[in-house]
C-alpha cells in the first residue's frame, strides 16, 4: 500500500494494520513523503513562475535601457562599444556628408516673454515635431544645443543621397515650424527658423565617459555653422558643394544669394533653396523620390540588423552583452527544474525500494482481510 487512499479503495483502515510491527508507519511516513513531495514541486513551480516574471521585466529594462542609448550613439558605434572596442577606436573619417544646422529666429526675445517651464514646453513641442522628422527621412540627429539642432547624413550610416536627404529635412522642418505656436503672444504666433546646408568630409566618434556623445568634428562643422547663421528667416542656405550635389538631380529650385565669409577667411558662393516641383507634376521628382525611399528601406533594414545577425554572429550572441544578470537568471531558472526533477526522482526511488517488501505484506493481508468478511 502506497498511502492512505490505495488501503481505503480495498476497504482497510489503519486499524486493520498490526500493531506489532511497521506497516502503520510506513503508510504514514509514505503520506507524508507524497505530501512533502507535491509540497516541494508547488515551491519550484511557484520560484519558477517568480523567475520568468524577473526575466520578463530585465528584458523590458534592457529594451528601455537600449533606446535611451541608442538615442546618444548610433547602433552601430554601440555596437562596437560593447563589443570591447575603446571610444578612440570608433573615430571614422567620412568624406562625403551633408549637415543641417537650424536655429530660432528671435528666440532670446521668446525666452523673456515665457517662465522657464514655458521654455522648456515650447523646446519640447519644436524638438518633436524635428524628431519625426528626422525618422521620416532616415537622417541622424547629431545634438542640440538650446534651440539649435544639428542633422547629418552620409554618417553613421554611408549613403550617396546624403545631400537630397538633407534637402528634403530642410524644406519639411521650414513648412512644419509653423505648426509649433509661441504662446507667449497674443494670439500666439508661429516659430521662424533659419538653415544652413554645407556638404563635405568630416570626422565622428564618440567622445566621453561619464556622458558620452557622439560628436562631428572638422571644417565641415563650422562652414554649416557659417551657413545658419548667415542664413534669413525660413530660408535655407546652401554652399556651393551642397549646390552641386543638388544640381545633379535636376529637380531643386535653387537661386543665387551671394558670397559668405567663412571662420578660417575663406569666401564661399551661396545659394537659397526654395524647394522642389512636386512628385505628380514632375517625372524626375518622382524618379528621385523613388530612388530615396529605396535608400530609405535600405538604411533602416541596416539599423535594425546592425545588433542582431549582419555579420553572422546571431541574436543569441548579441544578447549576451546585454549583461551577465539574464544568464545568471537564466542559468538559476535551468539548475532549479533540473534539480526539482532529480530530488524528486532520487526520492522516488528511495520509497520505491523502501516499501517494497511491504507492499507484498500488505496486499497478503488486504487479501486475508477480504475473505474473511
Amino acid at each position: 500500500m502506497e498511502n492512505v487512499d490505495a488501503m481505503w479503495e480495498v476497504g482497510l483502515f489503519l486499524n486493520d494494520l498490526s500493531m506489532h510491527d511497521s506497516s502503520r508507519d510506513m503508510v504514514l511516513a509514505g503520506e507524508q513523503q507524497s505530501a512533502e513531495l507535491k509540497m516541494a514541486l508547488e515551491q519550484e513551480s511557484e520560484k519558477g513562475k517568480r523567475l520568468e516574471e524577473s526575466l520578463r521585466r530585465l528584458d523590458e529594462e534592457v529594451r528601455r535601457t537600449d533606446e535611451l542609448l541608442y538615442r546618444m550613439i548610433p547602433k552601430a558605434v554601440a555596437k562596437r562599444l560593447r563589443s570591447g572596442a575603446q571610444a578612440v577606436d570608433t573615430c571614422e573619417t567620412f568624406p562625403n556628408i551633408t549637415l543641417l544646422l537650424s536655429d530660432v529666429v528671435g528666440f532670446t526675445n521668446i525666452c523673456s516673454g515665457l517662465p522657464p517651464l514655458g521654455v522648456v514646453d515650447l523646446l519640447n513641442r519644436l524638438y518633436s515635431c524635428f524628431d519625426g522628422l528626422t525618422e521620416k527621412h532616415k537622417v541622424y540627429k547629431v545634438e542640440t544645443i538650446g534651440d539649435a539642432y544639428m542633422i547629418a547624413s552620409g554618417c553613421p550610416v554611408r549613403t550617396k543621397f546624403h545631400a537630397p536627404f538633407i534637402a528634403e529635412m530642410a524644406l519639411d522642418m521650414v513648412s512644419s515650424v509653423q505648426e509649433v505656436k509661441d504662446n507667449s503672444k497674443d494670439p500666439p504666433e508661429s516659430l521662424r527658423i533659419r538653415v544652413g546646408l554645407h556638404t563635405g568630409s568630416a570626422v565622428a566618434g564618440v567622445v566621453g565617459v561619464k556622458m558620452p556623445r557622439y560628436c562631428l568634428f572638422g571644417n565641415t562643422v563650422s562652414t554649416a555653422e557659417v551657413m545658419e547663421a548667415t542664413s534669413s528667416p525660413q530660408r535655407i542656405q546652401v554652399s556651393q558643394s551642397t549646390y552641386d550635389k543638388l544640381s545633379e538631380y535636376g529637380v531643386y529650385d535653387l537661386t543665387e544669394k551671394g558670397m559668405v565669409q567663412c571662420k578660417d577667411g575663406a569666401t564661399i558662393q551661396t545659394y537659397w533653396l526654395n524647394g522642389r516641383p512636386e512628385v505628380a507634376d514632375c517625372p524626375k521628382t518622382a524618379k528621385l523620390f523613388a530612388q530615396l525611399n529605396k535608400e530609405r528601406e535600405l538604411l533602416a533594414d541596416s539599423n535594425s540588423t546592425s545588433n542582431q545577425s549582419q555579420t553572422g554572429e546571431g541574436w543569441e550572441s548579441v544578447n549576451a552583452s546585454r549583461g551577465s544578470s539574464a544568464r545568471t537568471l537564466a542559468s538559476k531558472r535551468n539548475s532549479l527544474n533540473a534539480s526539482a526533477r532529480n530530488s524528486m526522482g532520487r526520492m522516488s526511488i528511495v520509497l520505491d525500494g523502501k516499501f517494497l517488501n511491504k507492499r507484498k505484506s500488505l496486499a497478503k493481508l488486504a487479501e486475508k482481510t477480504r475473505g474473511a468478511v
